[in-house]
């Protein structure tokens, strides 16, 4: 995502979905039950916008003149482990423009909305009542 971010200059963005418990197998998760879904997707996260964050916007000095191409002082591997992943980092991109692609959440469980609250920039939910949609998610 990160790479699609900076090819296409910020015009990137990711649904950030939780899989159904079938589609887990796919990634040696069919071990988990649906419960685990919604923390290992908080994982996840945590684990992508950290990565995301590896680098500070202006660690990339590119300059050939002196040799130096970037600023190790900049770079900050991510160290994380959780109960579901763990993660060294740092990511091997710099960042784009505006630091990483806009993430999309869609849903209106109670699970799903602490953690579009901590992710999200933008929500996709189900109704054509704004109402309806304001109760549940202000």
């Amino acid at each position: 995502m990160a790479s699609l971010d900076k090819i296409s200059k910020g015009r990137a963005g990711w649904n950030a979905i939780t899989s159904n418990p079938g589609g887990l197998a796919n990634y040696s998760r069919s071990h988990l039950r649906k419960a685990d879904l919604y923390p290992m997707k908080k994982e996840f996260l945590e684990i992508v916008e950290g990565l995301w964050d590896s680098y500070e916007d202006d660690a990339f000095i590119r300059d050939k003149k002196s040799g130096v191409f970037y600023d190790p002082g900049k770079m900050h591997p991510l160290h994380y482990t959780g109960n579901y992943f763990s993660v060294e980092g740092p990511l091997n991109i710099s960042r784009s423009r505006q630091g990483r692609p806009v993430v999309f959440q869609a849903g209106t469980s109670m699970e799903f909305m602490d953690i579009a609250a901590q992710h999200a920039e933008i929500i996709m939910a189900p109704g054509d009542d704004f109402g309806y949609l304001k109760g549940i998610y202000c």
